[in-house]
Order: structure tokens, then C-alpha cells, then sequence
């Protein structure tokens, strides 16, 4: 019986991610004993970025100097991987379809490598950019942090790799994510532009 309880409760918790609520606040609600509930204001952005990296890199907020909060003051609306469905994560990913069916090694990549299969495909429009938080020296993130940035180039998603130890300051991290962000609502603007434009045209040919 309590074995039973405890999955229905990881469940609900899986679920309650999957519905959009943040790693964080859902940890918050479990620790007070409350149930699982949206917040009543919830962040969103004119840009929306996925977040990538091991929990304690992406959740922790001493590590990571409050990253995600640095986010969302610039406008940014942030995901992760455990906000995605569990459809994403069904099938294998193969890093080298051509030479051989070559499979990750290590899980937690894996979950990686397939949230940005999902983001490269049929998602590719439900977000503007990629942030990968990687701890200095862990070989399997810098591995697959190449593979994916080579991804990114091929369908033109802006994508970002902030390498992060004890030395890491605040002031430098914050600037390179305003720069980040910045270049990514440039883009933006100047797509609508394009768009509005090629509309006009278009509109002005029909009559």
C-alpha cells in the first residue's frame, strides 16, 4: 500500500512537470506537503529558451547563480526537459544513422539528445533558443554539447553553452546571457519585419 502511494504520488509529480510547472516550485509544494498547483502568475516571455543540464546544474540556484531568475528579468520564458511529454523520450537516439546505429551511452545525455531531436523536428517553432549549463571538466555534456551546437547550425536555433565551476562570476554570466538574449529578439524583430513586408507585397499583388 504505501509502495502504491509513493508511485501515485511520483506520478502526479510527473505529471504536474509535464503540465508546465517549474522543477523548482514543485519541489517547494512537496517539501510543505501541499498539492500540486499551478501558480497563479505564471512567467512567460516574448522569447521562450530551453534549459539544458544535469538538475543540480540547472535547479540548484547557489551553483548556478540563480540562472534561471537572471532569465526570466530579461523577458524569457524557460523550460526543460521535464516539461516535455513522455513521447519525446520513447525512442533511441542514433548519433551516426549513416556509419552504424551508434547509441548514447550515458542516460541522462540520452534525455538530452532526445529533447533536442523533438526541438530540431516537430517542435522546432515552439522555442527561440537553447542554453546547455555544463560543469567544467564533465566529459560526457562537452561531448554532447558538440554534437548538438553542429544540430543547432544546420537549422539556424541560436544556441548557447555556458561552462560553469567556482571560478564562475555573476557579472560575466549575466552578460552573456543579455547578450544572448538580446541577439535573439533582434532576430525576431527582423523576421516579423520580413514577414509584414512579404504580406504587404503580397496583398498589393492581388488587388
Amino acid at each position: 500500500m504505501v509502495s502504491y502511494q509513493a508511485q501515485k504520488y511520483f506520478d502526479e509529480y510527473h505529471e504536474f512537470l509535464r503540465n508546465g510547472a517549474s522543477v523548482n516550485h514543485a519541489l517547494r509544494l512537496t517539501e510543505r506537503n501541499r498539492p500540486f498547483t499551478l501558480p497563479k502568475k505564471k512567467h512567460t516571455g516574448d522569447i521562450k529558451f530551453l534549459l539544458l543540464g544535469h538538475g543540480y546544474n540547472i535547479f540548484d540556484t547557489f551553483i548556478n547563480l540563480d540562472f534561471q531568475k537572471k532569465l526570466h528579468d530579461q523577458g524569457v520564458e524557460v523550460i526543460t526537459i521535464e516539461n516535455l511529454p513522455e513521447f519525446v523520450f520513447e525512442k533511441p537516439v542514433i548519433v551516426n544513422p549513416r556509419g552504424g546505429k551508434l547509441r548514447n551511452y550515458w542516460r541522462h545525455e540520452e534525455e538530452i539528445m532526445q529533447s533536442i531531436r523533438y526541438f530540431l523536428t516537430e517542435g522546432r517553432e515552439e522555442i527561440d533558443g537553447v542554453i546547455f549549463l555544463i560543469s567544467f571538466a564533465c566529459g560526457p555534456d562537452s561531448l554532447i554539447s558538440e554534437l548538438i551546437m553542429r544540430d543547432m547550425k544546420v537549422v539556424g536555433l541560436p544556441f548557447l553553452e555556458i561552462i560553469m565551476d567556482e571560478h564562475s562570476g555573476e557579472a560575466g554570466l549575466l552578460t552573456r546571457v543579455e547578450s544572448f538574449v538580446e541577439m535573439i529578439r533582434r532576430k525576431k524583430r527582423r523576421l516579423d519585419l520580413g514577414k509584414k513586408q512579404h504580406l504587404t507585397i503580397q496583398s498589393k499583388q492581388e488587388v
